[in-house]
């Protein structure tokens, strides 16, 4: 029942709660007019930006988390395609808040275990004499990650 229109008076709709058991997995909008709506899924909520005539139907889907847990793993190399040993990897669900560490060993692999399935994920690599481009990477865990890589280059 939203009755004003434009940039000047957008309406923000946040998920605030969740049933024990739930998290949000994705928020969809659908627009008969324009589909300028502004959807992040990490915060739990929508920005609605009406249009005059317009009908915006916004669905936030919520899943049963699982017990499952997964694991990530992947490879710290340069530009070369060689190993990058001893980079710190940092690995934050932003769900519960949680940090987990770890160093590539001396092949460059890295890897995390027992991750929740569904939670929001942002991994973040570091090393002394390289840089990273792009050294974060975000995501929601739906299954296990072989491959989630990092190239670096000299600074």
């Amino acid at each position: 029942n939203l009755t004003q229109f434009g940039p000047a008076n957008t309406v923000t709709v946040t998920e605030t709660s969740l049933a024990s058991g739930y998290s949000l997995t994705a928020i969809t909008c659908h627009s008969d007019v324009l589909n300028n709506n502004t959807i992040n899924v990490q915060s739990r909520f929508v920005t609605i930006l009406l249009e005059d005539t317009e009908n915006v139907v916004c669905t936030f889907v919520n899943a049963v988390t699982t017990a499952a847990s997964v694991s990530i793993s992947g490879s710290i190399t340069d530009e070369l395609g060689q190993a990058v040993p001893r980079t710190s990897v940092t690995i934050l669900n932003t769900t519960t808040g949680e940090t987990q560490r770890a160093s590539s060993n001396s092949f460059g692999k890295y890897r995390f275990d027992n991750l929740v399935v569904g939670d929001f994920y942002i991994i973040t690599v570091a090393n002394k004499k390289y840089v990273f481009s792009p050294d974060t990477q975000s995501f929601v865990l739906n299954d296990a990650v072989e491959n989630l890589n990092f190239t670096a280059t000299s600074p």
